[in-house]
């Protein structure tokens, strides 16, 4: 439960971080600079009221180690995909995690059959005077709710850190502006890079990882006409690890899609109202 919670606790902090809603309106090509993006985001996000949000992401980490003359190769893919609705003082999120040991259930002469650990989680937010109610549904378990005093908890719209950004660049296509981030850079920011260690701590050496992610890009898509950000992508990331005679490579996607803006509306299910 704890690791659950854990790994909870982290995906709703990368949404947090990552998705930095809304960059200011303006006609096509208004803007030549990462800064006046970033300007005019932070005019324009402040009538941003509510928005959906929708993360994908893959992970395969394929292990190759020596056993004597015995050479053992073995691949644990994992995906994980996450819907959220922002809309103020109630929230709903719904998460789906799937991880593959097909290939570890082989290696250690278990059941195939099940080797394929899934969990699902769905909550909801409701702010309560100084406190919000969360109301937790794990797996096929009953609803549970309770009180939480967490600040995390007040998912807004958030400021973007300009100096984590200074060293970024903007790109442009027909529809976009695209402002692209050295993963290096983002680690600047306090709570990104705690986040990151927690994360990278489940696959082993967090230094390492971190290490060979340093020139990874994170590119962060907002459109000309509505200004507003649409999509963020960490496209084929990949590194290299290798420790004690066992060889690790870690592939990852991450892509997070933004809509809905000042149109969402999240309301408590009415069986749900009454518990306790």
């Amino acid at each position: 439960m704890k690791k659950f919670k854990m790994l909870f606790i982290t995906c709703m902090t990368v949404f947090t971080l990552l998705l930095v809603s809304g960059c200011g309106g303006g006609t096509s090509d208004k803007f030549s600079t990462v800064d006046e993006v970033l300007d005019n985001y932070e005019k324009v996000s402040k009538d941003v009221k509510n928005f959906k949000a929708a993360m994908k992401m893959d992970m395969k980490m394929d292990l190759e180690a020596k056993e004597k003359e015995q050479v053992i190769k073995l691949s644990i893919p994992m995906n994980l995909t996450m819907d959220l609705s922002i809309a103020g003082d109630t929230n709903y999120m719904k998460m789906n995690m799937v991880l593959d040991g097909t290939d570890m259930a082989a290696l250690l002469g278990q059941n195939e059959k099940d080797s394929k650990m899934e969990m699902n989680l769905e909550t909801y937010s409701v702010k309560d005077g100084d406190y919000y109610k969360v109301y937790t549904k794990e797996d096929k378990k009953d609803w549970k709710v309770h009180e939480s005093k967490d600040d995390d908890m007040d998912l807004g719209v958030i400021d973007i850190e300009k100096d984590v950004f200074k060293k970024a660049k903007l790109e442009k296509d027909a529809k976009n502006y695209i402002v692209v981030a050295k993963f290096k850079d983002l680690m600047e920011n306090d709570d990104f890079k705690e986040m990151m260690e927690v994360f990278t701590q489940m696959q082993g050496n967090s230094d390492e990882i971190l290490k060979a992610l340093e020139e990874v890009e994170c590119k962060y898509y907002f459109d000309k006409e509505s200004g507003l950000l649409t999509k963020m992508v960490i496209d084929n990331m990949k590194t290299t690890m290798e420790q004690q005679g066992m060889k690790m490579n870690i592939s990852f996607n991450l892509g997070v899609d933004v809509s809905d803006y000042n149109e969402t509306k999240v309301e408590l299910p009415a069986n749900l109202k009454n518990l306790k």
